[in-house]
């Protein structure tokens, strides 16, 4: 559905943001999604939301496709990561202004990202996945995700 409304609207790929892609269903098919929705629905049809590079599940989401692993949802993933601040890996804030409005979780490595990397690199399941590569141009490489 969302693919046949991505060729015929002409958008570039880069122009996609939930906000649009949520009028576009709305006006062609008088369905009404809610925001938080949007983006999951444009990763299953291969459009990626145009600022979802540096959220975090989607990333996972990425790693776990190429590695054929199942998939936590979100707020499992997210108990995962609580874990890993408890531990002093990561510093996790809860912010206000989310995506919804709503407070956000907030998550930045308190290692090197060069020895993270560079662990993950010696797990032959991973062999595959471009590290240097994975992050956006707004977060650093693994460095800092909502």
């Amino acid at each position: 559905m969302l693919q046949a409304l991505h060729s015929e609207a002409g958008y570039d790929a880069d122009a996609w943001t939930p906000q649009l892609v949520r009028q576009l269903i709305q006006d062609e098919f008088s369905i009404e999604y809610l925001i938080p929705h949007i983006p999951r629905l444009m990763h299953d049809a291969g459009l990626m939301p145009a600022d979802s590079g540096n959220c975090i599940h989607g990333v996972y989401q990425n790693i776990a496709d190429l590695v054929d692993a199942d998939q936590l949802v979100q707020r499992r993933m997210r108990d995962h990561l609580l874990e890993l601040d408890m531990q002093g890996i990561i510093d996790a804030q809860k912010k206000a202004g989310g995506s919804v409005g709503g407070p956000a979780w907030h998550f930045k490595l308190q290692v090197n990202d060069d020895v993270v990397i560079d662990v993950l690199k010696d797990v032959s399941r991973l062999e595959s996945i471009d590290f240097d590569n994975i992050g956006s141009t707004r977060a650093s490489r693994l460095g800092e995700y909502s």
